[in-house]
């Protein structure tokens, strides 16, 4: 697989029960210089948890039963389109300073944005977030505003009250 990361070729219709791109050896940095697409793949568990990617990275059409996302930076863009969350997923305290694309993802469970931010154009369009998310109730995450159209499920859940 990191061959292809390494070559920037997309990787499709792939099993994979844990990627850690932190502790995987295909970086000696915490930095992932590389553009990242997964199409058709389903992963038991997906860290990208404390790596900063300086290319885009997408996923489309995947299953993530465990999604760690906990302090990433993204440079390039983020986009995340008809894809499967089963678990609840952590996207805490990370940063996208391109634009952010949710198109069509369903959260099977909460999905957590606490201090999280969107520098660049965002759109969160036809999404399911079953057990809600916090990803409008931190007031000054979108630098511009974003279009939210067609989403199901409570985007503002304050867990602090």
């Amino acid at each position: 697989m990191f061959a292809l990361i390494d070559k920037e070729l997309p990787i499709f219709d792939k099993k994979f029960k844990t990627i850690d791109f932190r502790n995987n050896g295909f970086s000696n940095e915490e930095r992932i210089l590389n553009r990242i697409i997964f199409e058709n793949c389903r992963f038991d568990y997906l860290d990208l948890g404390f790596v900063t990617f300086e290319n885009s990275v997408t996923f489309k059409h995947c299953v993530i039963k465990n999604g760690f996302f906990h302090s990433v930076h993204f440079k390039g863009d983020l986009i995340i389109e008809n894809c499967i969350f089963e678990k609840e997923t952590d996207f805490r305290c990370g940063e996208i300073y391109s634009s952010f694309t949710l198109l069509k993802t369903t959260f099977n469970e909460y999905v957590n944005f606490f201090d999280t931010f969107f520098n660049g154009k965002s759109e969160i369009v036809d999404c399911k977030f079953r057990q809600g998310t916090n990803l409008l109730s931190w007031r000054g995450a979108f630098k511009a505003n974003p279009t939210i159209i067609g989403n199901i499920g409570n985007l503002d859940v304050d867990l602090n009250k």
